[in-house]
């Protein structure tokens, strides 16, 4: 029956589409940078390179419960203002340009992210059966998700683009999934969706009604999810390739 048609296929980005990992040498390989940028407009002369990383560590942890509290994401601006530099006296008046210049820095140097290798393939064949494709991410930067897409060559297949630094919400909200099945034009039942965590993708999913809520594993998933997640994903696969098992040329669900 047609209720039990997929018509949709949609991605989480970092940890889904891309590897994404980080640890303290890398980050602290691109504090300098990071560092010049905010003097732009932030006086830093009296934080050594120590305590900035500090602060950044400390800010992004306490932001951490809050946005997974609310499934609210800040603006560049009130998280760097409210968690990191908070006490500071920052000026006021600095241009939302900026804001995001730092945002996009963090999500871009502070982490390293690599396309899965199959990831083309998989989208191209994806498309041959007549998806629609879509993608939802949580991040601060409203630039990063269009400019990791675009240079990776992958954004021709993407029909939406969702991000909670546009809409403001985060997953698990059930209403950015939604959101994202209104504007395919597809029910929510018939759309599955791939992500690699529990906490967020699964249970995002879940409550949206989509037909399948799929784990793919990461460097984000142990940190992400803890011992006592209650959701279990539909099906856990090892590679993207995985999906294409799941979306016969028909669209039938097997």
């Amino acid at each position: 029956m047609e209720s039990h048609r997929i018509h949709a296929v949609l991605f989480d980005l970092g940890g889904t589409l891309e590897e994404v990992w980080f640890d303290e040498p890398l980050q602290r390989h691109a504090l300098p940078g990071f560092r010049s940028l905010l003097e732009r407009w932030i006086p830093l002369h009296n934080l050594s390179d120590e305590e900035l990383y500090s602060r950044i560590q400390k800010g992004m942890s306490q932001y951490k419960p809050w946005r997974e509290t609310h499934m609210r994401e800040m603006s560049p601006e009130e998280l760097y203002r409210t968690f990191i530099f908070s006490g500071m006296g920052i000026p006021p008046g600095i241009p939302k340009e900026f804001w995001e210049e730092v945002a996009f820095y963090y999500e871009s140097q502070f982490f390293r992210r690599e396309l899965r290798p199959e990831a083309p393939m998989v989208l191209e064949e994806l498309k041959k059966r007549k998806m629609k494709l879509g993608v939802i991410s949580n991040i601060v930067s409203r630039t990063l998700v269009p400019f990791r897409l675009r240079t990776c060559g992958i954004d021709r297949f993407f029909d939406v683009v969702l991000t909670s630094a546009h809409l403001r919400i985060r997953k698990p909200n059930p209403a950015i999934f939604l959101k994202a099945a209104e504007l395919l034009r597809v029910e929510p039942k018939q759309a599955i969706y791939i992500g690699d965590t529990l906490s967020r993708d699964v249970a995002g999913a879940r409550k949206a009604g989509y037909g399948k809520a799929i784990q793919i594993r990461s460097f984000f998933t142990s940190l992400s999810d803890t011992s006592n997640e209650r959701e279990t994903p539909d099906l856990v696969v090892q590679t993207l390739t995985d999906l294409l098992k799941l979306v016969p040329m028909n669209g039938d669900t097997p």
